[in-house]
Protein backbone atom coordinates (compact mmCIF):
# COMPACT_ATOMS: atom_id res chain seq x y z
CA UNK A 1 0.00 0.00 0.00
CA UNK A 2 2.75 2.45 1.04
CA UNK A 3 4.87 1.52 -1.95
CA UNK A 4 1.92 2.03 -4.31
CA UNK A 5 1.31 5.47 -2.76
CA UNK A 6 4.96 6.44 -3.23
CA UNK A 7 4.94 5.39 -6.87
CA UNK A 8 1.79 7.48 -7.34
CA UNK A 9 3.90 10.54 -6.59
CA UNK A 10 4.95 10.54 -10.24
CA UNK A 11 1.37 10.76 -11.54
CA UNK A 12 0.61 13.94 -13.52
CA UNK A 13 -1.54 16.67 -12.00
CA UNK A 14 -2.54 20.13 -13.20
CA UNK A 15 0.30 22.65 -12.79
CA UNK A 16 -2.01 25.65 -12.29
CA UNK A 17 -1.76 25.86 -8.48
CA UNK A 18 2.01 25.48 -8.67
CA UNK A 19 2.13 28.32 -11.19
CA UNK A 20 0.02 30.53 -8.90
CA UNK A 21 2.40 29.87 -6.02
CA UNK A 22 5.39 30.60 -8.28
CA UNK A 23 3.97 34.00 -9.18
CA UNK A 24 3.09 35.00 -5.61
CA UNK A 25 6.37 33.62 -4.27
CA UNK A 26 8.30 35.66 -6.83
CA UNK A 27 6.33 38.79 -5.95
CA UNK A 28 7.04 38.20 -2.24
CA UNK A 29 10.74 37.89 -3.02
CA UNK A 30 10.67 41.10 -5.03
CA UNK A 31 8.88 42.89 -2.19
CA UNK A 32 11.48 41.61 0.28
CA UNK A 33 14.32 42.93 -1.87
CA UNK A 34 12.66 46.31 -2.42
CA UNK A 35 12.10 46.72 1.32
CA UNK A 36 15.82 46.31 1.86
CA UNK A 37 16.46 49.23 -0.50
CA UNK A 38 13.64 51.48 0.72
CA UNK A 39 14.50 51.15 4.42
CA UNK A 40 18.27 51.34 4.01
CA UNK A 41 18.74 47.90 5.55
CA UNK A 42 21.39 46.82 3.04
CA UNK A 43 23.83 49.42 4.33
CA UNK A 44 22.76 49.01 7.97
CA UNK A 45 23.03 45.21 8.10
CA UNK A 46 25.65 44.31 5.48
CA UNK A 47 27.70 47.15 4.02
CA UNK A 48 28.38 49.43 7.01
CA UNK A 49 29.16 47.14 10.00
CA UNK A 50 32.86 46.57 10.61
CA UNK A 51 32.17 43.14 12.13
CA UNK A 52 29.73 40.40 11.11
CA UNK A 53 28.57 37.51 13.28
CA UNK A 54 29.38 34.37 11.33
CA UNK A 55 27.79 30.94 11.42
CA UNK A 56 29.92 28.02 12.60
CA UNK A 57 33.00 27.58 10.37
CA UNK A 58 31.75 30.22 7.92
CA UNK A 59 33.96 33.09 9.10
CA UNK A 60 35.37 33.37 5.58
CA UNK A 61 31.96 34.33 4.15
CA UNK A 62 31.63 38.11 4.22
CA UNK A 63 29.48 40.71 2.39
CA UNK A 64 30.88 42.33 -0.71
CA UNK A 65 32.30 45.82 -0.37
CA UNK A 66 29.81 48.43 -1.49
CA UNK A 67 28.46 49.11 -4.09
CA UNK A 68 28.61 45.38 -4.84
CA UNK A 69 26.40 44.55 -1.85
CA UNK A 70 23.65 46.75 -3.29
CA UNK A 71 24.26 45.21 -6.71
CA UNK A 72 23.84 41.75 -5.15
CA UNK A 73 20.37 42.73 -3.93
CA UNK A 74 19.50 44.34 -7.26
CA UNK A 75 20.34 41.10 -9.06
CA UNK A 76 18.13 39.19 -6.62
CA UNK A 77 15.29 41.55 -7.53
CA UNK A 78 15.83 40.82 -11.22
CA UNK A 79 15.84 37.08 -10.55
CA UNK A 80 12.58 37.43 -8.58
CA UNK A 81 10.99 39.08 -11.63
CA UNK A 82 12.22 36.18 -13.75
CA UNK A 83 10.51 33.76 -11.34
CA UNK A 84 7.24 35.70 -11.53
CA UNK A 85 7.27 35.73 -15.33
CA UNK A 86 8.49 32.16 -15.64
CA UNK A 87 11.33 33.41 -17.83
CA UNK A 88 14.31 31.02 -17.76
CA UNK A 89 12.61 29.97 -14.57
CA UNK A 90 14.89 27.18 -13.36
CA UNK A 91 17.99 29.32 -13.87
CA UNK A 92 16.41 32.25 -12.01
CA UNK A 93 15.18 30.11 -9.11
CA UNK A 94 18.51 28.30 -8.71
CA UNK A 95 20.54 31.51 -8.87
CA UNK A 96 18.15 33.23 -6.46
CA UNK A 97 18.62 30.36 -4.00
CA UNK A 98 22.40 30.72 -4.18
CA UNK A 99 22.31 34.51 -3.89
CA UNK A 100 19.74 34.68 -1.09
CA UNK A 101 21.35 31.89 0.92
CA UNK A 102 24.69 33.67 0.60
CA UNK A 103 23.34 36.89 2.11
CA UNK A 104 21.45 34.84 4.72
CA UNK A 105 24.81 33.45 5.85
CA UNK A 106 26.57 36.82 5.77
CA UNK A 107 25.18 37.97 9.10
CA UNK A 108 23.79 35.86 11.94
CA UNK A 109 22.26 38.91 13.65
CA UNK A 110 19.68 39.20 10.83
CA UNK A 111 18.37 35.64 11.24
CA UNK A 112 14.62 35.31 10.82
CA UNK A 113 12.61 32.13 10.36
CA UNK A 114 11.08 33.45 7.16
CA UNK A 115 14.55 34.13 5.68
CA UNK A 116 15.38 30.49 6.33
CA UNK A 117 12.06 29.42 4.80
CA UNK A 118 12.76 31.48 1.68
CA UNK A 119 16.11 29.71 1.26
CA UNK A 120 14.45 26.29 1.51
CA UNK A 121 11.54 27.09 -0.80
CA UNK A 122 13.81 28.77 -3.36
CA UNK A 123 15.87 25.59 -3.54
CA UNK A 124 12.75 23.47 -4.03
CA UNK A 125 11.40 25.88 -6.65
CA UNK A 126 14.57 25.39 -8.68
CA UNK A 127 13.72 21.68 -8.80
CA UNK A 128 9.95 21.57 -9.32
CA UNK A 129 8.56 22.41 -12.80
CA UNK A 130 6.47 25.44 -11.81
CA UNK A 131 6.93 27.03 -15.24
CA UNK A 132 4.53 24.88 -17.29
CA UNK A 133 1.53 27.15 -16.77
CA UNK A 134 1.29 30.96 -17.00
CA UNK A 135 4.98 31.27 -17.85
CA UNK A 136 6.99 32.71 -20.71
CA UNK A 137 8.96 29.48 -20.80
CA UNK A 138 5.76 27.54 -21.60
CA UNK A 139 4.96 29.87 -24.52
CA UNK A 140 8.22 28.96 -26.18
CA UNK A 141 7.28 25.28 -26.20
CA UNK A 142 5.69 23.97 -29.43
CA UNK A 143 3.45 21.68 -27.37
CA UNK A 144 2.98 23.13 -23.88
CA UNK A 145 2.52 20.50 -21.19
CA UNK A 146 0.35 21.90 -18.34
CA UNK A 147 0.98 18.91 -16.07
CA UNK A 148 3.47 18.46 -13.26
CA UNK A 149 4.35 15.33 -11.28
CA UNK A 150 2.37 14.91 -8.08
CA UNK A 151 5.56 14.82 -6.00
CA UNK A 152 6.34 18.44 -6.96
CA UNK A 153 3.09 19.63 -5.39
CA UNK A 154 3.40 17.44 -2.32
CA UNK A 155 7.01 18.45 -1.75
CA UNK A 156 6.01 22.10 -1.48
CA UNK A 157 2.96 21.25 0.61
CA UNK A 158 5.25 19.41 2.98
CA UNK A 159 7.65 22.34 3.21
CA UNK A 160 4.87 24.81 3.96
CA UNK A 161 3.45 22.41 6.57
CA UNK A 162 6.76 22.24 8.46
CA UNK A 163 6.59 25.75 10.05
CA UNK A 164 2.97 25.16 11.05
CA UNK A 165 3.54 21.75 12.63
CA UNK A 166 6.81 22.46 14.41
CA UNK A 167 5.60 25.91 15.44
CA UNK A 168 2.71 24.14 17.19
CA UNK A 169 4.89 21.44 18.75
CA UNK A 170 7.21 24.10 20.17
CA UNK A 171 4.25 25.78 21.90
CA UNK A 172 3.48 22.62 23.87
CA UNK A 173 6.34 23.28 26.30
CA UNK A 174 8.11 26.16 27.95
CA UNK A 175 6.28 29.31 28.96
CA UNK A 176 3.70 29.45 26.18
CA UNK A 177 0.94 27.58 28.01
CA UNK A 178 1.44 29.89 31.00
CA UNK A 179 0.66 32.86 28.80
CA UNK A 180 4.12 34.26 28.24
CA UNK A 181 5.41 36.05 26.31
CA UNK A 182 2.00 36.68 24.71
CA UNK A 183 0.71 38.46 27.81
CA UNK A 184 3.61 40.93 27.67
CA UNK A 185 3.20 41.61 23.97
CA UNK A 186 -0.55 42.14 24.09
CA UNK A 187 -0.17 44.56 27.01
CA UNK A 188 2.12 46.64 24.80
CA UNK A 189 -0.36 46.72 21.91
CA UNK A 190 -3.60 47.96 23.46
CA UNK A 191 -3.92 50.47 20.60
CA UNK A 192 -4.85 47.61 18.25
CA UNK A 193 -8.09 48.52 16.38
CA UNK A 194 -11.35 47.32 17.96
CA UNK A 195 -9.92 44.58 20.19
CA UNK A 196 -6.91 46.31 21.74
CA UNK A 197 -8.86 47.42 24.80
CA UNK A 198 -9.31 43.77 25.74
CA UNK A 199 -5.66 42.77 25.36
CA UNK A 200 -4.94 42.93 29.09
CA UNK A 201 -7.89 40.69 29.93
CA UNK A 202 -6.93 37.11 30.95
CA UNK A 203 -9.51 35.59 28.61
CA UNK A 204 -8.04 37.43 25.64
CA UNK A 205 -4.53 36.25 26.49
CA UNK A 206 -5.84 32.68 26.74
CA UNK A 207 -7.58 33.10 23.39
CA UNK A 208 -4.32 34.04 21.69
CA UNK A 209 -2.30 31.38 23.51
CA UNK A 210 -4.62 28.45 22.87
CA UNK A 211 -5.81 29.76 19.53
CA UNK A 212 -2.24 30.00 18.25
CA UNK A 213 -1.40 26.52 19.49
CA UNK A 214 -4.50 24.86 18.07
CA UNK A 215 -4.19 26.72 14.78
CA UNK A 216 -0.62 25.58 14.20
CA UNK A 217 -1.38 21.96 15.01
CA UNK A 218 -4.73 21.75 13.19
CA UNK A 219 -4.36 23.87 10.06
CA UNK A 220 -2.51 21.28 7.96
CA UNK A 221 -4.93 18.36 8.67
CA UNK A 222 -7.90 20.66 8.10
CA UNK A 223 -6.48 21.89 4.78
CA UNK A 224 -5.96 18.31 3.66
CA UNK A 225 -9.65 17.47 4.19
CA UNK A 226 -11.91 18.72 1.37
CA UNK A 227 -14.87 19.39 3.69
CA UNK A 228 -12.93 21.69 6.02
CA UNK A 229 -10.51 23.20 3.51
CA UNK A 230 -12.43 26.38 2.70
CA UNK A 231 -13.11 27.35 6.31
CA UNK A 232 -9.56 26.43 7.34
CA UNK A 233 -8.11 28.66 4.64
CA UNK A 234 -10.29 31.58 5.75
CA UNK A 235 -9.05 31.10 9.32
CA UNK A 236 -5.46 30.92 8.06
CA UNK A 237 -5.83 34.20 6.18
CA UNK A 238 -7.31 35.91 9.25
CA UNK A 239 -4.58 34.45 11.47
CA UNK A 240 -1.75 35.70 9.27
CA UNK A 241 -3.30 39.13 8.76
CA UNK A 242 -3.64 39.58 12.53
CA UNK A 243 -0.03 38.48 12.99
CA UNK A 244 1.09 40.95 10.35
CA UNK A 245 -0.76 43.79 12.06
CA UNK A 246 0.37 42.85 15.58
CA UNK A 247 4.00 41.96 15.03
CA UNK A 248 5.07 43.45 11.65
CA UNK A 249 6.93 40.27 10.67
CA UNK A 250 7.61 41.24 7.08
CA UNK A 251 6.85 38.92 4.20
CA UNK A 252 6.23 35.80 6.30
CA UNK A 253 2.40 36.05 6.64
CA UNK A 254 1.96 36.63 2.90
CA UNK A 255 4.34 33.81 2.04
CA UNK A 256 2.42 31.41 4.28
CA UNK A 257 -0.96 32.49 2.88
CA UNK A 258 0.33 31.80 -0.64
CA UNK A 259 1.81 28.48 0.46
CA UNK A 260 -1.43 27.39 2.09
CA UNK A 261 -3.22 27.67 -1.27
CA UNK A 262 -1.15 24.69 -2.42
CA UNK A 263 -3.42 22.46 -0.34
CA UNK A 264 -6.35 23.15 -2.65
CA UNK A 265 -6.96 20.94 -5.68
CA UNK A 266 -4.17 21.43 -8.27
CA UNK A 267 -6.51 22.96 -10.86
CA UNK A 268 -8.22 25.51 -8.60
CA UNK A 269 -6.88 28.63 -10.42
CA UNK A 270 -8.04 27.23 -13.77
CA UNK A 271 -11.52 26.51 -12.43
CA UNK A 272 -11.86 30.02 -10.97
CA UNK A 273 -10.81 31.61 -14.26
CA UNK A 274 -13.24 29.38 -16.18
CA UNK A 275 -16.14 30.47 -13.97
CA UNK A 276 -15.32 34.14 -14.44
CA UNK A 277 -15.15 33.70 -18.19
CA UNK A 278 -18.34 31.65 -18.21
CA UNK A 279 -16.67 28.68 -19.89
CA UNK A 280 -15.98 25.12 -18.88
CA UNK A 281 -12.55 23.97 -17.78
CA UNK A 282 -10.83 22.53 -20.88
CA UNK A 283 -10.35 18.78 -20.78
CA UNK A 284 -6.75 17.73 -21.41
CA UNK A 285 -5.57 14.13 -21.34
CA UNK A 286 -2.68 13.79 -18.87
CA UNK A 287 0.45 12.00 -20.06
CA UNK A 288 1.73 8.78 -18.52
CA UNK A 289 5.18 9.10 -16.95
CA UNK A 290 5.47 5.70 -15.32
CA UNK A 291 7.11 5.07 -11.99
CA UNK A 292 9.38 7.45 -10.14
CA UNK A 293 13.04 6.50 -10.44
CA UNK A 294 15.08 5.34 -7.46
CA UNK A 295 17.45 8.35 -7.25
CA UNK A 296 14.76 11.07 -7.19
CA UNK A 297 12.78 9.00 -4.71
CA UNK A 298 15.83 8.66 -2.44
CA UNK A 299 16.53 12.39 -2.59
CA UNK A 300 12.90 13.14 -1.77
CA UNK A 301 12.96 10.85 1.27
CA UNK A 302 16.29 12.33 2.41
CA UNK A 303 14.92 15.88 2.19
CA UNK A 304 11.86 14.96 4.22
CA UNK A 305 14.01 13.22 6.85
CA UNK A 306 16.31 16.25 7.26
CA UNK A 307 13.41 18.68 7.57
CA UNK A 308 11.78 16.50 10.23
CA UNK A 309 14.94 15.78 12.26
CA UNK A 310 16.69 19.17 12.30
CA UNK A 311 13.95 20.94 14.33
CA UNK A 312 14.48 18.42 17.14
CA UNK A 313 18.22 18.97 17.49
CA UNK A 314 17.74 21.42 20.39
CA UNK A 315 16.78 18.36 22.48
CA UNK A 316 20.42 17.25 22.31
CA UNK A 317 21.42 20.18 24.54
CA UNK A 318 20.70 20.46 28.27
CA UNK A 319 18.77 23.39 29.65
CA UNK A 320 16.30 25.70 27.98
CA UNK A 321 16.99 26.44 24.34
CA UNK A 322 15.08 29.72 24.58
CA UNK A 323 17.68 30.81 27.17
CA UNK A 324 20.93 29.26 25.92
CA UNK A 325 19.89 29.47 22.22
CA UNK A 326 21.72 26.17 21.63
CA UNK A 327 20.08 24.31 18.74
CA UNK A 328 17.30 26.88 18.52
CA UNK A 329 17.88 28.25 15.03
CA UNK A 330 16.30 26.31 12.14
CA UNK A 331 13.80 24.73 14.58
CA UNK A 332 10.75 26.91 13.86
CA UNK A 333 10.54 28.28 17.41
CA UNK A 334 8.56 31.32 16.33
CA UNK A 335 7.42 34.10 18.69
CA UNK A 336 8.01 31.93 21.75
CA UNK A 337 10.29 34.11 23.83
CA UNK A 338 10.85 37.71 24.81
CA UNK A 339 14.38 38.59 25.85
CA UNK A 340 15.45 41.94 27.23
CA UNK A 341 19.07 42.60 28.12
CA UNK A 342 21.23 44.96 30.17
CA UNK A 343 24.96 45.21 29.63
CA UNK A 344 26.46 45.74 33.08
CA UNK A 345 30.04 45.57 31.83
CA UNK A 346 32.31 44.21 29.15
CA UNK A 347 35.91 44.43 30.31
CA UNK A 348 39.22 43.91 28.57
CA UNK A 349 42.35 42.97 30.53
CA UNK A 350 45.97 42.98 29.44
CA UNK A 351 47.12 39.51 30.49
CA UNK A 352 50.71 40.71 30.94
CA UNK A 353 50.33 44.08 32.70
CA UNK A 354 47.02 43.38 34.42
CA UNK A 355 45.64 46.70 33.22
CA UNK A 356 41.87 46.63 32.68
CA UNK A 357 39.40 48.81 30.81
CA UNK A 358 35.85 48.89 29.57
CA UNK A 359 34.60 47.94 26.11
CA UNK A 360 31.70 49.80 24.55
CA UNK A 361 30.07 47.52 21.94
CA UNK A 362 28.71 50.62 20.17
CA UNK A 363 32.25 51.28 18.98
CA UNK A 364 32.11 48.04 16.96
CA UNK A 365 28.50 46.98 16.40
CA UNK A 366 25.22 48.38 15.15
CA UNK A 367 22.25 48.65 17.51
CA UNK A 368 20.63 45.59 15.92
CA UNK A 369 23.82 43.57 16.33
CA UNK A 370 24.08 44.58 19.99
CA UNK A 371 20.48 43.59 20.66
CA UNK A 372 20.91 40.17 19.06
CA UNK A 373 24.31 39.59 20.63
CA UNK A 374 22.99 40.10 24.15
CA UNK A 375 20.35 37.39 23.61
CA UNK A 376 22.76 34.83 22.12
CA UNK A 377 25.68 33.64 24.27
CA UNK A 378 27.60 32.33 21.27
CA UNK A 379 27.46 35.77 19.67
CA UNK A 380 28.81 37.29 22.90
CA UNK A 381 31.75 34.89 22.61
CA UNK A 382 32.28 35.83 18.97
CA UNK A 383 32.35 39.53 19.83
CA UNK A 384 34.83 38.92 22.64
CA UNK A 385 37.11 37.04 20.26
CA UNK A 386 36.89 39.87 17.72
CA UNK A 387 37.84 42.55 20.27
CA UNK A 388 40.69 40.36 21.54
CA UNK A 389 41.99 39.88 18.00
CA UNK A 390 42.05 43.64 17.45
CA UNK A 391 43.92 44.08 20.72
CA UNK A 392 46.41 41.38 19.81
CA UNK A 393 47.00 43.09 16.47
CA UNK A 394 48.12 46.08 18.56
CA UNK A 395 50.48 43.87 20.58
CA UNK A 396 48.22 43.26 23.60
CA UNK A 397 47.37 39.74 24.81
CA UNK A 398 43.80 40.43 25.86
CA UNK A 399 41.24 38.75 28.07
CA UNK A 400 37.54 39.60 27.68
CA UNK A 401 34.84 39.16 30.28
CA UNK A 402 31.18 40.10 30.01
CA UNK A 403 28.52 40.71 32.63
CA UNK A 404 25.29 40.75 30.62
CA UNK A 405 21.95 40.31 32.38
CA UNK A 406 18.92 39.01 30.49
CA UNK A 407 15.24 38.78 31.35
CA UNK A 408 13.37 35.90 29.68
CA UNK A 409 9.61 36.31 29.34
CA UNK A 410 9.36 38.74 32.26
CA UNK A 411 11.65 36.90 34.68
CA UNK A 412 14.15 38.83 36.83
CA UNK A 413 17.37 39.73 35.05
CA UNK A 414 20.06 37.06 35.31
CA UNK A 415 23.60 36.74 33.93
CA UNK A 416 23.53 34.71 30.72
CA UNK A 417 27.29 33.99 30.52
CA UNK A 418 29.77 33.42 33.32
CA UNK A 419 31.26 36.87 34.07
CA UNK A 420 34.44 35.23 35.42
CA UNK A 421 35.28 33.37 32.21
CA UNK A 422 37.72 34.78 29.67
CA UNK A 423 35.46 34.55 26.63
CA UNK A 424 38.33 35.28 24.24
CA UNK A 425 39.90 31.96 25.27
CA UNK A 426 36.74 29.92 24.67
CA UNK A 427 36.74 27.81 21.51
CA UNK A 428 33.45 27.03 19.76
CA UNK A 429 32.27 23.46 19.51
CA UNK A 430 29.25 21.31 18.76
CA UNK A 431 28.44 20.38 22.35
CA UNK A 432 26.89 22.26 25.24
CA UNK A 433 28.99 25.10 26.63
CA UNK A 434 29.60 25.28 30.39
CA UNK A 435 30.29 29.03 30.30
CA UNK A 436 26.64 29.60 29.35
CA UNK A 437 24.79 29.88 32.65
CA UNK A 438 21.58 27.95 33.21
CA UNK A 439 18.23 29.47 34.10
CA UNK A 440 16.13 28.15 36.95
CA UNK A 441 13.98 31.18 37.84
CA UNK A 442 10.25 30.53 37.44
CA UNK A 443 7.88 32.90 35.71
CA UNK A 444 6.64 35.70 37.97
CA UNK A 445 3.12 35.33 39.30
CA UNK A 446 0.36 36.94 37.24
Amino acid sequence: MARRSLQGLNDPVDGASLAFFRIVFGLALLWEVLRQFFHGWIARDYADPQFHFAYFNLDWLRPWPDPFTHLHFALLGGLAIGIVLGFHYRFCAALFFVGYTTLFLWEKATYQNHHYLICLVALLMSVVPAHRVAALDARREPRPDPFVPRWALWLLRFQIAIPYVFGGIAKLGGDWLQGQPMRMWLAERTDFPLFGRFFEEPWMVDLFVWGGLLFDLAIVPLMLLPRTRGLAFAVAVAFHLINDRLFAIGVFPWLMIAGTTLFFEPDWPRRILSRRRGSATPAVTPPSWGRMRALPMSLLVAWVAVQVLVPFRHLLYPGRSDWTEEGRRFSWHMKLRDKRARIHSITIRDAESGETGGVDPRDYLTNRQITQMCMHPEMIRQFARYVADKAEAAGIRAELRADIRVSLNGRPYRAIVDPQIDLAAVHPGWGSEEWILSLSAPLPAR
